[in-house]
């Protein structure tokens, strides 16, 4: 990894010297030439979200898990992110604060701060800013732009999944008014959105997987792994043993611990699901903590790092 100096000087499209990215920008391994970001997908068309750099040089995204995202912004670039998210900059980057009464209203009722941080690049030359999550997990990157290449597209999100917009990127919110969705298909009534004409970053946990939904083509889904879903993608619920007032059904829902509802998604538009959420994380550490609490090892002896 470079140092974080002043980019140097250069022209046209040359990667700086001091930069971030490692030198020769390659798409990841397995990847799609259009998206350096997904792995060639499975015979469902389901494809892994890779880390990586993109194809265009623009960013790159490094490590396994707890990752950084690292962007190339050209000369007076702005970009939008999650509170306390900068962890190393060129010199020519300067923070500052986005918290427009109209922002700042559809950012809070999202689950998002009222208030996000900005980064501008102030010199003539391209400079380079790592950033990473708030919370431990993956970066996810979120095209704005139509698969015709126009722009403009809209994505709904998990609520506080945003992490970086590029360009014109506006977080705000929708509100499902379907009872059966609201209540029953783990995204409640209101849901972050995400605009605008360029790219967009979220973050998610686990693995990421991605597939593009064709007309009225459906997936079922755990009601908590669904993170972003294009705005053309219907959003429904499905019971988990048939009819839920069957006897197959109660007992499904109540003993094989995978609750009562799916969320069912249907096409056309591209969907993003994790395999792991911060709920089953506290759960996970709840129940550790709770187990080793009653064998006496908490305020006693230290704990060994065993999950029995």
């Amino acid at each position: 990894m470079g140092s974080c100096g002043s980019a140097p000087s250069g022209h046209g499209d040359e990667k700086p010297k001091t930069s971030l990215l490692p030198e020769g920008i390659a798409p990841a391994v397995g990847a799609d030439a259009d998206d350096a970001k997904l792995g060639s997908p499975d015979a469902s068309g389901i494809s892994e979200v890779l880390p990586g750099t993109a194809a265009s040089g623009r960013y790159e995204i490094s490590g396994a898990d707890m990752q950084v995202l690292s962007l190339i912004l050209a000369p007076g670039e702005q970009i939008l992110a999650e509170r306390g998210s900068m962890m190393a900059m060129d010199t020519a980057i300067r923070p500052g604060v986005s918290c427009s009464p109209v922002s700042c209203c559809g950012r809070c009722i999202s689950g998002e701060s009222c208030c996000l941080a900005t980064f501008q690049n102030t010199d003539e030359l391209k400079a380079v800013i790592a950033l990473t999550p708030s919370f431990p997990g993956k970066v996810v990157p979120i095209e704005l732009i139509r698969d015709d290449g126009t722009p403009g597209r809209k994505f709904r999100l998990k609520n506080g999944t945003f992490f970086v917009g590029l360009t014109d990127a506006e977080v705000g919110f929708d509100l499902d008014c379907n009872p059966r969705t609201c209540c029953c298909a783990g995204q409640g009534c209101v849901r972050q959105t995400i605009e605008g004409t360029d790219l967009a970053f979220v973050w998610s946990m686990g693995t990421v997987l991605h597939k593009k939904l064709g007309e009225g083509e459906s997936l079922v889904l755990e009601s908590t792994a669904l993170i972003a879903w294009e705005e053309s993608v219907e959003l429904d619920i499905v019971t988990t043993g048939g009819n839920l007032f069957s006897m197959g059904g109660i007992t499904t829902g109540l003993c094989a611990g995978e609750g009562l509802f799916n969320t069912v998604v249907t096409g056309p538009g591209h969907v993003f699901f994790q395999s792991y959420t911060k709920a089953k994380m506290a759960k996970a550490l709840s129940s550790y903590a709770t187990t080793r609490a009653a064998r006496g090892m908490i305020g006693g002896a230290p704990l060994d790092g065993g999950m029995g």
